[in-house]
């Protein structure tokens, strides 16, 4: 960026000094006036006419205009180019603009109130020093514009004293941009306002590092340091942005890395970049002692576990050692992760076990595992960053040959790797969690009276209507769909009524239609999270037997995860899948799955305690509460996370009328879950962020918060999503709704008390044949 921009006549003019027409050559006064005090000023200084296509106002003089730390315009004569882009230049900033004019007679009433540097080329010198000394003064200064000063005024311009609406403002316009322009003048608007807020600066940040333009995410992050200079966040943020820009500037990227530890010695994704960066320059016994730091607080963290025993070998290999703690901690991961991988499908896994496999020499594993890893992940990081690996372990000597044969094959076989250049990792706390929120999906029938059965589930093959996973794949694959760029990483979340009746057939369809799902988007089994909604419950075996109501649900998630998988997400299901064999009570149908690679925890709870064909209510119980608290103690879940409850019923009264009965009482609606107070404040306890709930076939959010006199002061909201029905038939909906679906974006990590937390919205598609998706509502939950 050019610190200083110079707009003036050019040549010989004809101008009235002291009451004569005199002649004035402009190219001597930028020569030897404005050109020397910039000089000795050490700034950089350029003039409109050197700018390439300047014969008009274009967008590069605008930009200029715009973005230079300095503008000086020679207000000599009056000339009507330079009032013109004097005026663009004070309508788009409060950068300072030095005025300077050789007539100290006649000055134009427009800008008489407004600071004037008069010059005498005669006095060269003079003029020279005192044009140097007020850009130095000058440097780094906001001023007052009196366009946006007038702007504020009539309310059509965020003030920065109004720290609300501009901080909506400036969120806004991180919003919309996209390219690295875009994001450039962003930072270029912003940057000459005192103060600004760092959490919309780290956002700012790290969408620019999403573009590569890590140049200017280090700008921007360096600010955020200014601003808040014991944040560690932005200093862990300012150090990853600096190790991308490259070897040179890898010692500031070291000093802001040990700064961010000082600040917080606990946080293992600084001392996980920290670790990469002491590998990139060779210092591999400082790598291991970082990456075994952050494997110490995050000992279930796949990146900790790979990074350590990486770092294990290679700093084994560097000092000529035996290589025995390296192998065993690939050994460790590898008998971790073989058993139930092909039901799990996580490509880091698979690229994880490929890996293992070439350190423990079983090299025709490993390329199973890179093949596997390579068809189910859009990613090429997920190759890349093993076969670099490994291709390290070649350069100290470990397995050369047979490393260059893998990497060679892997290569050969790969469908991305020849035509996607290697790219940067990315650091989870950039990477949003993604839920894919769906709820009350219905498929079956429903007997009517006089023995007529009717369809409950909207969506099939028909002249004007498809099956619901082709509007999925509509929705997020399809070139330039709504969701086409968010389609990665996702999580998917169903909160129950797959069914109608709960027969073998109904979740026989919710099976295929999951499955389709899992192959079509590419998320790994793992990642779908499911509880069981009331038509999830089989009413005519509860009549049989209490315990026999929720076998067919239970089958069903038996096949949908295979029975390894399915062990890990419930494993206090003891059930055999036999007749004979006891069921797991109701309060054992809980789960909790943490992944540390986005510091996300689910916990699926079962609100159907009581269902069957005579109780229609929601319940959680103590005895689930406890369930479900042990199985997280289990994870070791940091407090940090960002936490997500799943269950089918509504936790809170949904806004609606109430009719009065023939016995003047009113009709409530009795299927809440009935300790839904105990319940939420056993989450707001416990740290929660999110409900996802299903069971109401129409989208509301809450965000609600339970004090009492042992509440303790520093507890957040607890925001409650429901997701409203994605596929019921139109008679189970309110008038005039449609079917929905919520998409959860969850951006600010830690959640952070007035910085944008998270983005729910609503997707909608009327009850008419040519309808399509839309949006009917985006709601920005702040921290």
């Amino acid at each position: 960026m050019t610190d200083i921009f110079v707009i003036m006549p050019f040549g010989e003019k004809s101008i009235i000094s002291d009451d004569r027409i005199v002649t004035l050559d402009f190219d001597l006064v930028y020569r030897n006036l404005i050109s020397q005090a910039c000089s000795h000023a050490n700034k950089s200084f350029s003039r409109i006419d050197e700018i390439q296509g300047s014969s008009s106002i274009s967008n590069d003089i605008i930009q200029k205009l715009f973005s230079a730390e300095i503008v000086i315009a020679d207000v000599t004569g009056a000339n009507a180019n330079v009032f013109y882009e004097l005026g663009i230049r004070q309508s788009l900033t409060e950068r300072p603009s030095i005025l300077i004019s050789s007539d100290r007679k006649y000055v134009p009433f427009d800008i008489h109130d407004q600071q004037i540097l008069f010059y005498d080329t005669d006095e060269l010198d003079a003029s020279v020093a005192g044009l140097s000394e007020i850009i130095l003064a000058t440097a780094g200064r906001a001023s007052s514009s009196p366009i946006l000063r007038t702007l504020r005024e009539f309310g059509l311009q965020a003030s920065p004293e109004n720290r609300t609406d501009f901080e909506v403002d400036f969120r806004q316009k991180i919003d919309r941009a996209e390219t690295v322009e875009q994001l450039t003048a962003v930072w270029q608007w912003c940057s000459d306002k005192r103060p600004l807020p760092t959490n919309m600066l780290s956002k700012l940040a790290k969408k620019s590092a999403r573009t590569k333009a890590f140049g200017l995410s280090v700008q921007i992050a360096r600010r955020a340091a200014v601003e808040k200079p014991n944040d560690y966040e932005i200093h862990r943020d300012l150090g990853w942005y600096l190790r991308n820009q490259g070897e040179d500037y890898f010692s500031e990227a070291e000093a802001e890395l040990l700064r961010a530890l000082e600040l917080n010695p606990a946080d293992p994704e600084a001392l996980g970049i920290l670790g990469g960066l002491y590998k990139r320059k060779g210092r591999f016994s400082d790598a291991a002692r970082c990456y075994n730091q952050g494997y110490q607080l995050a000992p279930t963290s796949l990146y900790m576990r790979v990074t350590r025993a990486a770092s294990i070998m290679l700093d084994e290999l560097a000092r000529k050692v035996d290589t025995t703690k390296g192998y065993a901690a690939y050994l460790e991961l590898f008998e971790d992760l073989q058993p139930g991988w092909r039901d799990r499908r996580d490509p880091w896994e698979m690229s994880v076990l490929g890996e293992s496999a070439f350190v423990l020499g079983k090299q025709q594993d490993a390329l199973v595992f890179f093949s596997e890893a390579d068809e189910t992940s859009h990613d090429p990081t997920v190759l890349n960053s093993p076969l670099e690996q490994i291709s390290l372990f070649g350069s100290l000597g470990y397995q050369p040959t047979e490393g260059a044969k893998l990497i060679e094959a892997a290569t050969n076989t790969s469908k991305k790797l020849d035509r996607i250049p290697v790219s940067q990792s990315v650091s989870s706390d950039e990477r949003p969690v993604r839920i894919l929120h769906l709820s009350d999906i219905h498929f079956g029938e429903k007997c009517l009276p006089g023995g007529d059965v009717k369809n409950m589930h909207r969506f099939g093959q028909g002249d004007y209507s498809r099956p619901l996973v082709e509007h999925f794949r509509d929705e997020f694959l399809r070139r330039k769909s709504h969701f086409s760029e968010r389609a990665s990483g996702l999580f998917v979340v169903a909160s129950g009524d797959f069914a109608y009746t709960a027969t073998n057939d109904e979740f026989q369809a919710a099976l295929e239609f999951f499955e389709d799902l899992h192959v079509m988007l590419e998320v790994p089994k793992n990642r779908f999270i499911f509880c069981p909604g009331n038509h999830d419950i089989n009413w005519e075996d509860s009549k049989i037997s209490r315990d026999r109501r929720f076998d067919n649900y239970l089958i069903f998630l038996k096949k949908f995860y295979g029975s390894d998988l399915l062990k890990k997400m419930y494993p206090m299901l003891n059930w055999e899948f036999t007749i004979d064999t006891p069921r797991p009570s109701a309060q054992e149908i809980v789960s909790a799955s943490y992944f540390t690679d986005q510091n996300v925890l689910f916990c699926s709870f079962n609100s159907c305690v009581y269902e069957n064909e005579q109780h229609h209510y929601g319940y959680i119980s103590q005895d689930q509460q406890r369930n479900a608290l042990e199985l997280i103690d289990e994870l070791e879940v940091p407090d940090n996370a960002v936490r997500v409850a799943v269950v089918h019923h509504h936790v809170h009264p949904f806004p609606e009328a109430l009719t009065a009965t023939e016995k003047d009482g009113h009709w409530v609606d009795l299927s809440t879950i009935r300790d839904g107070g105990l319940f939420e404040k056993f989450l707001e306890r416990n740290q929660f962020d999110f409900v996802l709930h299903g069971h109401k076939h129409q989208p509301q959010i809450r965000e609600t918060t339970v004090r009492d006199r042992t509440s303790s002061g520093s507890l957040k909201s607890l925001i409650v999503c429901g997701a409203g029905s994605c596929g019921v038939a139109s008679s189970e909906l309110p008038h005039s709704m449609g079917s929905h679906f919520e998409f959860v974006e969850v951006f600010g990590r830690p959640r952070t008390i007035g910085a944008e937390f998270a983005r729910i919205e609503w997707r909608e598609l009327p009850y008419d044949p040519a309808a399509e998706w839309t949006t009917s509502n985006i709601w920005t939950v702040l921290g």
